[in-house]
């Protein structure tokens, strides 16, 4: 589960969480969103990279998108991969919950990174749509702590 839609992560998430995450994303140059994940964050342009947003209305995006960096689609998973697979070798999930799922279900993620701190919301939105991940036959994680405050960085290797 996630905050929901406050932007500002970095006010509840570790420093050492945003450097791990920092470096992830500094290996990959496509980034997949959901429409409220993208309004959210509402990330920075970055040369070289691409980020695609998933949504049911694209053309309500028309006037954001910019060809190469920032695209609008209503795409399926499956869909999603079709179009981009011969451009890039890899692809960052970055949520939400329902492209989550979708990608999931689709049999399309090799890897899964989860950080989970020590952090209450109270409400929030959850990591998928539809289930848990205990829904998914995932083999135990690789369990990392990041800090001695209690994050710890669970990854879980789908695929090779």
């Amino acid at each position: 589960m996630t905050k929901g839609d406050d932007g500002s992560v970095s006010s509840w998430t570790s420093p050492e969480e945003q450097q791990f995450f920092a470096e992830l994303r500094a290996q990959h140059t496509l980034f997949v969103f959901g429409r409220k994940t993208y309004e959210a964050v509402l990330p920075p342009f970055v040369p070289g990279v691409l980020k695609v947003v998933l949504t049911t209305n694209p053309n309500e995006f028309s006037s954001s998108q910019k060809k190469g960096l920032l695209e609008f689609h209503n795409l399926s998973a499956k869909e999603f991969v079709k179009k981009y697979e011969n451009k890039y070798d890899t692809c960052l999930i970055l949520g939400g919950s329902r492209v989550n799922s979708d990608f999931l279900e689709a049999g399309l993620v090799d890897e899964i990174y989860l950080t989970v701190e020590p952090v209450t919301h109270g409400s929030g939105v959850p990591l998928l749509a539809r289930g848990s991940l205990n829904d998914y036959d995932l083999p135990e994680p690789e369990v990392t702590a990041l800090n001695s405050q209690g994050t710890q960085l669970l990854h879980y290797i789908l695929k090779k």
